[in-house]
């Protein structure tokens, strides 16, 4: 569980991904956990943040009314940040408009958004998410196969360089769906799941989120033991 002073700033909002969507989801997954939260739908809220925060979360790119995209410099800014112990969970449309050659993805790995599957169901139908056998980590620990309507996420990640969670499948194919990995001292988590509300909502996806959270978070005390040979 974490500490009262734990401190969470999350990024959501946008044309396609209503902030008050992602709201509901959170005040539902972190009720009572201690967690200090802030929203926004600014990126840039979170680099002003002061002193320093223990996990910051983006269920959205953070480009409000056309916002200029987060610059080299800032996103470095943010890399320095987790490499210094705070904790990044990225969901859904966290993952969009991520630059392939950006400190993010360089050296982050928080991988990219690329594409939809084409579909004749448009960009909403049903996906099933489910752990990748045999892995064991905290962010899956519990977690069942659980689907529903959802938008089917294709990324780009560097697999090499992360422990892949979670895979998603629908019926034009199967994706990965959730990763994580430690990035200097602190940890970087992503979750491809979260379009609507039915998934957001969903028993298990509220459990990822707590448990990505908690895992993220830990450098800060909060809750989430490692994985067998995880720092």
């Amino acid at each position: 569980m974490a500490s009262a002073t734990a401190v969470v700033w999350v990024v959501r909002g946008d044309e396609y991904h209503p902030a008050s969507r992602v709201d509901e989801a959170i005040a539902a997954a972190w009720a009572d956990t201690g967690w200090q939260v802030h929203l926004t739908c600014r990126a840039r809220d979170v680099l002003a943040a002061a002193p320093r925060l223990d996990l910051a979360v983006f269920f959205a790119c953070g480009r409000p009314s056309g916002e200029a995209a987060l610059s080299p410099a800032e996103e470095r800014d943010l890399v320095r940040r987790v490499h210094d112990g705070m904790g990044l969970l990225r969901v859904h449309a966290g993952l969009v408009l991520i630059e392939p050659a950006s400190p993010l993805c360089l050296e982050l790995n928080t991988g990219r958004f690329v594409s939809h599957p084409p579909s004749d169901g448009g960009v909403e139908y049903p996906v099933v998410y489910a752990p990748v056998r045999p892995v064991r980590h905290p962010v899956v620990a519990g977690v069942e196969a659980f689907g529903g309507r959802d938008e089917h996420y294709w990324c780009q990640v560097a697999v090499e360089r992360t422990e892949v969670l979670l895979a998603g499948t629908s019926a034009v194919g199967t994706s990965v769906a959730g990763w994580a990995h430690a990035a200097g001292a602190g940890r970087v988590a992503c979750l491809t799941p979260g379009h609507t509300s039915e998934v957001l909502l969903h028993p298990m996806m509220q459990r990822l989120l707590r448990q990505a959270a908690a895992w993220c978070g830990r450098s800060s005390g909060q809750g989430g033991s490692a994985a067998p040979g995880e720092p």
